[in-house]
Order: structure tokens, then sequence, then C-alpha cells
């Protein structure tokens, strides 16, 4: 397999990965990835009973061109009340609820260049974020106070956070790299950058710039390369991909100051696999019991096989899951918020055919069923999401110019495909209706329908195009 389609497949994961409340056509890494147009990556969500309370009322951002460029407006969740908060002859996009619901940032090219900017919605103005600085992506922190973003100097990335008023722009110190992405600790004070220049390093800093540390540094003599990292629910812990005691990788587990590493997979050398990683892309469950992550562990070492696996935190009770592995791509893992199901996404490719498939594996009988599968020229799955009860799967597909949305019911075994075009899908806060654009109608609309796919209503009727929907954030309280 070649390695830098594999890496380029991997980046790809890093797409879904927890960047909490980032924006819309972000570039991960810096170069390879960007999120589809209207994209927004959320947190990993927490296995939680929904109350029998009434239904959703809070609003959806959305982007219209109704008024000749791109402008910012939100609307109730049934389509009403549609109104424009930008209201600038700029070109407004990307809008990003702030984790209250009382913020939107989103991205300008007012005042002659593009940049983050901050706006209350109930009328107290537009804050510009990045004062000139050139960004690649950004997101809210999660207590709605600050916000993350990377910027490009002289071709190099350098991480920045600022007040949502635009006050206290601090640069983090992590050092300037070609390619850096972050994710957020589950309390939001830290952040775990993985920065490239001539290697990959990863740093785990705070928020507020302070408490600087490059793991790729620790109880090593030499710089390891180090990825693919993923926090534990309690944020007491960090599991990653690392070469430092095996060329082709291992999976570590430390403690989130730095102490305490362990090699949890401890692999023998394979020397024929070249620069295949034969364990990597760790992903923890969010009950914090297992880490799933893919392994070349078929014992054949003629093969290039990749499958998928599951360890607890501390190496032990390792085994092999059923599924459609992948010899000639990867393999990415996504938890159910109860932590009973696993969906994965299997890509093959060679020359220009590919072919991809997503499965569910049932880890209480380790049974697996595969819901959707395409291939050919330009193929793709994207965009997963699980509900909040873990019934539902949504996530995207493509074929060619050919692009549409699916609703996998994990109890029933039965896909829902759409068609016309369809596509940014996002479940509810209160995970009863899914928010999507279409373009049957020959042009960008917004609609929703039913965790199911039924009782499908449209939400924008004019001439131009309605895209980028996002919802508000539940009120506190409302999920227990």
């Amino acid at each position: 397999m070649n390695y830098k389609a594999f890496v380029q497949d991997v980046e790809r994961w890093a797409v879904r990965k927890a960047l909490p409340y980032m924006a819309a056509g972000t570039l991960l890494f810096g170069t390879h990835t960007a999120l589809p147009s209207g994209y927004q990556v959320k947190p990993k969500a927490k296995a939680q009973a929904v109350q029998k309370t009434p239904e959703y009322r809070g609003k959806i951002a959305f982007v219209s061109e109704r008024d000749g460029q791109p402008e910012i407006y939100i609307m109730d969740a049934d389509g009403k009340n549609q109104r424009n908060l930008t209201r600038n002859p700029a070109d407004d996009n990307n809008p990003v609820w702030s984790p209250d619901g009382k913020y939107i940032a989103f991205i300008s090219n007012r005042n002659h260049e593009r940049g983050i900017y901050a706006m209350d919605i109930a009328g107290g103005g537009t804050k510009a974020l990045t004062r000139g600085l050139e960004y690649t992506s950004f997101s809210w922190s999660l207590d709605g106070k600050r916000v993350v973003f990377i910027c490009e100097r002289d071709d190099k990335k350098e991480i920045y956070s600022v007040n949502a008023n635009g006050s206290n722009l601090i640069n983090l110190s992590v050092p300037p790299a070609k390619e850096m992405w972050y994710s957020y600790s589950p309390r939001g004070n830290k952040l775990a950058v993985q920065s490239s220049f001539h290697r990959v390093h990863l740093y785990i800093v705070g928020i507020d710039g302070t408490n600087l540390r490059d793991i790729s540094r620790v109880e090593t003599n030499s710089e390891s390369e180090d990825r693919w990292s993923s926090w534990s629910p309690d944020g007491k812990y960090l599991a990653f991909e690392s070469d430092r005691d095996n060329v082709h990788g291992d999976i570590y587990v430390m403690n989130s100051d730095g102490t305490n590493l362990r090699n949890l997979t401890k692999s023998p050398k394979i020397e024929n696999l070249g620069e295949v990683q034969p364990n990597g892309i760790p992903e923890w469950s969010p009950d914090g019991k297992w880490i799933a992550f893919v392994s070349h562990r078929t014992g054949d070492k003629n093969s290039l096989y990749l499958g998928l696996h599951i360890m607890d935190p501390n190496g032990k009770h390792l085994k092999s899951l059923p599924g459609e592995g992948a010899e000639e791509g990867t393999i990415f893992s996504f938890w159910s918020p109860d932590s009973r199901k696993i969906a994965y996404r299997s890509m093959n490719s060679q020359d220009e055919y590919s072919m991809e498939s997503l499965g569910i594996i049932y880890l209480r009988n380790n049974t697996e069923r595969t819901f959707y599968s395409v291939e050919g020229k330009d193929v793709d799955i994207n965009e997963e999401e699980w509900s909040l009860d873990s019934r539902e799967l949504v996530f995207t597909w493509a074929r060619g110019k050919k692009t549409g949305i699916g609703i996998a019911d994990t109890e029933t075994g039965r896909t829902r495909i759409l068609k016309h075009q369809t596509s940014e899908p996002s479940f509810s806060p209160d995970g009863r209706k899914i928010v999507f654009v279409s373009k049957s109608d020959e042009n960008e609309e917004i609609y929703t329908m039913d965790s199911r796919g039924g009782h499908q209503r449209r939400l924008t009727k004019n001439k131009a195009k309605d895209y980028s929907p996002r919802w508000q954030p539940m009120p506190k309280g409302v999920i227990k």
C-alpha cells in the first residue's frame, strides 16, 4: 500500500475527530484535507437519556445568498422567523454557535481581509478576532469564552487563542510547523496539538498558553514521531500512536501531564511492512473502558491486511473484532454514545478504483452488519454521526458527482438512502430531527426530517442558495 495514500486516508478520519464547535471548510494538517462545505465537526456525544420534553425550540443558523452575497441568517426550527444577522456587503460564511448558544463566530472578508468574527445574536455587535492573521481553522472553547484558531505565516502554521470579544490574543507557543491539528481535552482546559515539520510531534498545552509539553521528547533519547491522539472521557489520559519503540508504531497511553508513559501493544517488528503502521488510530470509548485501534495482527507476515481491535486502557483483554478489513487502505472507528457499538468505515483503493463500506459491530455478541457499500472512481463515505440514543447512524455518500445521505437503523438492520444531491446532515440537540441540505428542486435548500428519514419538511424557499445549517446548542438541563 502507498504510504502517502495511507496518510491522506487517515487525515480524512481526522475530519470527524472531536474538534468541538469547529468551523466548516477548515483545513486539517494544513495541506490535504478540507471539510465539505458547511460541515461542522461536533464533540463526542455522551451516552444520555433524552427526557420527555417539548419539541426542540431553538434556532438554526445558516448561510443564505438571497441578498446577493452570502449572509448569516437564523430561523426557528420549523423554518419561521428567518432574519439576516450580518447585513454586510462582504461575504459572510461558516456560522459556528458558541456552546451556550449566545454567540455565532463566522468567516468574513469585510475590511478587505479574510478573518474570523464573532457576534452576539441578541444584538451586541460584531468583533474581529484574528486582527489580520490568515487563519486556516478555528473553533470555540468548550466554555464558550475563547476561540482557538490556526494561522499561517511564511508557509508555517501557528496556533492562537483569543477571547470572544477580541481581547487577550495569545500565541500558544507551539513551534511553527508545516502541518497542524488539535483536539480539546474533555474539560476544555487543555489542547493536544499534532505538529509536523520534519517529524510529527505531539504537544499538550493549556488553552491559555501555559504548561506547554512536547510529548515526543518524553522518556526517549531521540525525537519520536507521535500522532492520532485520543483523550480519555475523564481527561486524565491521552492515547496516541508512536514509533518510539517500534519503527512501525504502537499504541501508548500517558497521564495528561505527560507522566506515566505506557506501551499497550508492544508489537514485534515486522520488516516487510515498509512504512505501514501495524497499530494505529486509537479511539477511546465514551465510557472509558475500551480503546479501539487498527492493527496488522493477522499472523500472516506476507499480508498487509488491517483489522479493527479493542483493548482495555491497560492493554489487557485484547479482542479482534469482526467486520470488513482493509488490505489496500485503512479503517476508521466511531463509538456509539452508549459504548455498545462501533461503526467503522473500511476503505480499500487501488489506482483510481476504490471501495468503501460502512458497518456496525455489536459488542454484546461480537457480531457485525454491513449497512452500506459504494465502489468505483471518486467514491466516499463521510460525516458519520450517531443519534443520542445510539440507534441511528447518519452519514453521507458520494459516487462521482452523485451525493446523498444514508441513515442506518441498528435495531432493524435497514438503511434508508436519500438521493437528490443531499448533504450536510446533523442531528438536532434533542436527537429527534436531522437537518440537511438538498438540491431536489435544482437549488440548495434546507430541510429537516425525523431521525429515521421520514416527515421531510422544507424550511427555506427562495431562488438563491441556502446552506450550512447549524443547530443552536440545547440549553442546560433539557437533556440529562
